[in-house]
């Protein structure tokens, strides 16, 4: 984060200013003790039986006239939506039917019109089915339900503030502990999605307000994520300011806490290429590995750290010296074939962070995986083109297995979503203008000019049409052609389309003679690269001083380094909670339950020529 960024979250985190807005709540309706046949289907519901409860009710529902008919038919969908049986609930409400329904069933029918829509990953439609709701009595578990869609909907949305607004006024109607801690977990993920700025922004009540807590307790991990002894200073200062707040409770209670103390194991063990064509890629990884161990601060708990070159005798020599010599966890290797060699040829004895990733299935035990694959950039580029409202898209990479890779890492995603692609180019350094216009159809609309041409014999006035099935284009590249693609697409009719791109398009340094030409293009970058921390700043000059004709080309290598030893000791508590984040040089990092570590990256735009940050479109801040 930028100097006047920290600046802004310690005047906050100091002034303990913080506003909760927009969290009012619903007004309880009176309920009937259940009889009969309805105490049955409660009791299965209870039970973790929802779909024989959801037939208990159907029952009962064929059985009973109006509204108790209406009443029992929507609890009936409510348990087919628990049951995650969607064919089921939907057929539940068409038997419901669309006549009008007294104010109460009514808000039922449209949380669980809401509920289906979310599950048809339409988030927008589901908030629109439960917009007007706010006021509407509602008993205790439809009110629960229709604050945990708005949370998930507005999560799909992009508009993670608002989800954990959401998320906090549900934790008071939970009564289940775990399912308590899991909701607290998804608000703290929700609050670590936010970027610096928006959390400064936020305009905050003092304490003990709830929210006010939440902000104020992700704070307190990002500041001092490197600093354990002032992180623990400063959430036992957290916990007497808010002594009643119900993450003390359940989140910091649990062993997995993302507050808790980073443990390094005593010995340390990192594998890369430092001899040979890869020497300078690996002496990269290696000056940022070193630069976060000796900044740390680690009072009694310093690791020592060995390092292996993998060029010596291959990675899984590497590997086996390490073991023998009492790492506790390796680091490494670096490159997709050595890593292969190595999770290949036996058992894993001890923890690996490598580099890279394969893929291999099932993962052996102890693997985990992490590195600046160009498909995560991908994926997060299908996500902000969807959350910016569009829908079909034009797929332009590079020819080769590079460009196969981040096409097909996009299209999954983008399919996953929902979206279309109307066509996919591929492109080499020699035909940019054609793989253009073919992409366009442009080329299609010159050939029809020609053949009209020479069926009447005479020239036309002719101005070729671009495609107009198409809002938005996904483009990898690396600069020296993304400066070309730019001004293409520009020439041949498409400057109105937004173009959305790989970090790869950014060389990383300050020239925007070159870059001017990618003004408006929007990538996914490394926080590291687009909104560096007065902290970062002072590793960047360090790291060109080391590398002064080649910083700018292996900072993100730095920064690799960097976040690989940040991520050591909290490895365990990711995998325990595939929810948990952790902010770091490369993004925000999560990890999934096959033990590749997730970067959410930062946006940014070329304006001018200079790489400027975004602001992420679905955040809000309420009045």
């Amino acid at each position: 984060m930028s100097a006047m960024t920290r600046h802004l979250l310690q005047a906050a985190l100091l002034s303990l200013v913080l506003v909760l807005s927009g969290c009012t709540g619903m007004a309880p309706v009176a309920t009937t003790a259940p009889t009969g046949g309805e105490a049955q289907a409660e009791s299965l519901l209870r039970s973790g039986q929802p779909a024989q409860a959801a037939r208990e009710y159907r029952r009962l529902a064929d059985a009973a006239s109006p509204p108790r008919r209406e009443a029992l038919l929507l609890s009936a969908a409510e348990a087919w939506l628990e049951a995650d049986d969607g064919a089921a609930a939907r057929a539940t409400l068409e038997a419901l039917g669309s006549g009008a329904l007294p104010p109460a069933l009514a808000a039922r029918r449209a949380i669980v019109t809401g509920g289906l829509q979310l599950r048809d990953n339409d988030p927008e439609a589901a908030l629109a089915s439960l917009r007007g709701l706010e006021e509407t009595p509602l008993d205790a578990r439809s009110e629960s339900r229709y604050h945990r869609i708005r949370a998930e909907a507005l999560e799909r949305s992009g508009r993670f503030a608002d989800a954990a607004r959401e998320r906090i006024a549900l934790d008071f109607l939970l009564s289940n502990p775990e399912a308590i801690l899991a909701n607290q977990r998804s608000t703290w993920a929700d609050l670590n999605r936010l970027s610096p700025e928006q959390l400064s922004a936020q305009r905050t009540r003092p304490a003990p307000d709830t929210y006010s807590g939440w902000l104020e307790l992700v704070m307190v991990q990002r500041l001092f994520a490197r600093n354990p002894e002032q992180q623990a200073r400063e959430l036992d200062n957290w916990r007497a300011r808010y002594p009643d707040h119900p993450a003390q409770r359940y989140l910091l209670a649990s062993p997995e806490t993302p507050a808790a103390p980073a443990r390094y194991p005593d010995r340390l063990a990192l594998l890369l290429p430092l001899s040979g064509e890869l020497a300078p890629i690996g002496q990269a990884v290696r000056e940022g590995f070193m630069a976060a161990y000796y900044s740390d601060r680690h009072g009694s708990n310093a690791p020592r750290v060995q390092v292996h070159d993998t060029r010596a005798g291959g990675a899984r020599a590497a590997y086996e010296a390490a073991v023998a010599t009492g790492a506790g966890m390796v680091v490494g290797p670096l490159t997709k074939e050595e890593l292969a060699d190595l999770v290949t040829g036996g058992e894993l004895t001890v923890p690996i962070l490598a580099l890279n990733r394969v893929d291999v299935s099932p993962p052996p035990a102890g693997l985990y995986q992490f590195g600046l694959a160009p498909e995560d950039d991908a994926r997060e580029a299908a996500r902000r083109a969807w959350d910016d409202g569009h829908r079909r898209v034009l797929v332009l990479v590079p020819a080769g297995e590079w460009g196969e890779r981040v096409a097909q890492a996009f299209l999954e995603a983008w399919y996953a979503a929902g979206g279309s692609v109307a066509e996919t180019q591929y492109y080499s350094g020699d035909s940019l203008a054609d793989s253009v216009k073919d992409l366009l159809n442009i080329t299609e609309s010159e050939q029809r000019r020609s053949q009209l041409s020479g069926q009447l014999g005479r020239q036309l006035k002719f101005q070729p049409q671009r495609r107009q099935d198409a809002d938005a284009v996904f483009l990898a590249a690396f600069p020296r052609d993304a400066r070309q693609i730019r001004p293409l697409l520009d020439f041949y009719y498409a400057s109105d389309l937004p173009v959305y791109a790989t970090s790869h398009v950014y060389s990383g340094g300050h020239n925007p003679s070159a870059d001017q030409d990618m003004d408006g293009i929007h990538f996914a970058d490394l926080p590291w690269i687009i909104d560096p921390g007065a902290e970062d700043l002072a590793l960047k000059e360090h790291f060109a001083a080391l590398w002064p004709d080649s910083a700018e080309r292996f900072s993100r290598l730095f920064a690799l380094g960097l976040d690989a030893y940040t991520l050591v000791p909290r490895l365990q508590a990711l995998a325990q909670d595939p929810s948990l984040s952790i902010p770091g040089r490369t993004g925000l990092l999560s990890l999934a339950p096959d033990g590749r570590v997730h970067r959410s990256l930062v946006w940014a735009h070329f304006e001018q020529g200079i790489a400027t940050p975004d602001v992420e479109p679905g955040f809000t801040v309420n009045p």
